[in-house]
Formats: C-alpha cells, sequence, structure tokens
C-alpha cells in the first residue's frame, strides 16, 4: 500500500456536504496509462459513490480499521466513514468528516502509519486495531511488542 495523499477538505465537496479527511492509498503495482483515454461505459466510476465491502482490498480494509479504531480512541464519533473507488487503476480513499483540523492529520497520519507497519504483521493473527490500541494504552511499547508476537503464535 503506498500513500498518494492525505487532504483535509473543506465544506461541501465530491464525498460529503461539509468538511471530510480524504485519505487516497495506492493497492497493487504501480501502472502507467495505457489504453483509451475515454473509458467504456461499464468502466465508469462515480467517485462520490461509497463501495461495498466486500469489494475492498484487504490493505484498505485494514486501512479503514485503524481509522474507525483511532477516531474512538479520540472519542471522534462513529459515522460517516466511507471508502470510495478512484477513477485511478488500484487508488482507493478512505474519508470521514472532521472537526478539529490537527486531530483529523493526526489520526490519518497514524492510521496510514500503522496500516502500512502492522498491515502484513496483524495479517497473520485475528487482533482488531482497536484491541491493539487497547494493549497498547495499558502497557509499554515492549510489552505491546510481546503481545503482538503471542497473539500471531495463538493463531
Amino acid at each position: 500500500m503506498r500513500l498518494i495523499e492525505i487532504r483535509l477538505l473543506d465544506g461541501p465537496n465530491v464525498y460529503r456536504l461539509g468538511p471530510a479527511v480524504k485519505v487516497e492509498v495506492a493497492v497493487g503495482r504501480r501502472r502507467t496509462w495505457y489504453g483509451r483515454r475515454d473509458p467504456e461505459r461499464h468502466q465508469l466510476v462515480r467517485l462520490g459513490a461509497p463501495t461495498r465491502a466486500r469489494d475492498w482490498p484487504a490493505e484498505v480494509a485494514n486501512l479503514r480499521d485503524w481509522i474507525q479504531a483511532l477516531r474512538a480512541a479520540t472519542g471522534e464519533p462513529r459515522g460517516g466513514l466511507a471508502v470510495h473507488r478512484s477513477s485511478d487503476p488500484g487508488h482507493w480513499i478512505v474519508t470521514w468528516p472532521w472537526d478539529a483540523d490537527e486531530r483529523a492529520r493526526a489520526i490519518a497520519d497514524g492510521a496510514v502509519a500503522l496500516a502500512a507497519a502492522l498491515g502484513a504483521c496483524a495479517a497473520g493473527f485475528a487482533a482488531p486495531p482497536a484491541r491493539i490500541l487497547r494493549a497498547w494504552a495499558a502497557c509499554s511499547s515492549v510489552n505491546v511488542l510481546i503481545w503482538l508476537l503471542r497473539s500471531s503464535l495463538r493463531s
């Protein structure tokens, strides 16, 4: 997973009628443009339309879970989180509403970093991000690493 951009959108935009955080990531191999410049009707992407969870790659689902866990840990409301396709192949966009810009940016940065760092590691066991955060808050970073290793060995 590669980070394309994190942007705080003010006011009405393609994704929401109010301020929104936009995290765009690329999943899969890098691509260059090939084929026709104007897509066929079946290839059109509705930019503002959320996608179904079953259509998300595992990396995007993991990023969404981290965003949800960090938002809950900071006391932000749960609603409004959505995943969209980009018009670029392999690009995905996660959006949610924001009130405090510094907190929203910190959540986005943290979620991307945690999804990238723990994505491959966490794929080996079934500990959701919220459970990892609770363990992290309860003990030192060394104990968290031990807990992660034990969790991965149990599954």
